[in-house]
């Protein structure tokens, strides 16, 4: 069985984020989503989770769901971390794999 760092996408940054079991799951896919839904949002000033944030109406998760589907992926995973259960709950249904990262360091980490 190959690794998952020998994947064409190089998912060796992902695994470092996420479970490496979950990602290598995702990496054998035909083609998958993987949006980065973790951050805390602080230069928002806000306690809110940042991707709860509305503008017309809509959380900013919302639209980026809307863009992914799009792509027709065998799967969406949305990482999430900061208020992890509130974003779950508020799109809970919508046939979307969790993942938790525990450690919230920033996407350029």
């Amino acid at each position: 069985m190959d690794s998952p760092y020998s994947h064409p996408l190089n998912c060796q940054k992902v695994c470092e984020i996420i479970l490496c079991n979950q990602i290598w799951e995702v990496c054998r896919l035909k083609n998958a989503v993987i949006i980065l839904a973790a951050g805390k949002g602080t230069r928002m000033k806000s306690e809110k989770a940042k991707v709860l944030h509305e503008v017309g109406g809509k959380s900013l998760l919302y639209y980026v769901l809307e863009a992914s589907r799009k792509l027709e992926a065998d799967k969406s995973i949305v990482v999430v971390g900061h208020q992890s259960d509130t974003v779950k709950e508020a799109f809970s249904g919508k046939g979307l794999v969790f993942v938790e990262q525990k450690e919230q360091l920033g996407t350029g980490h």
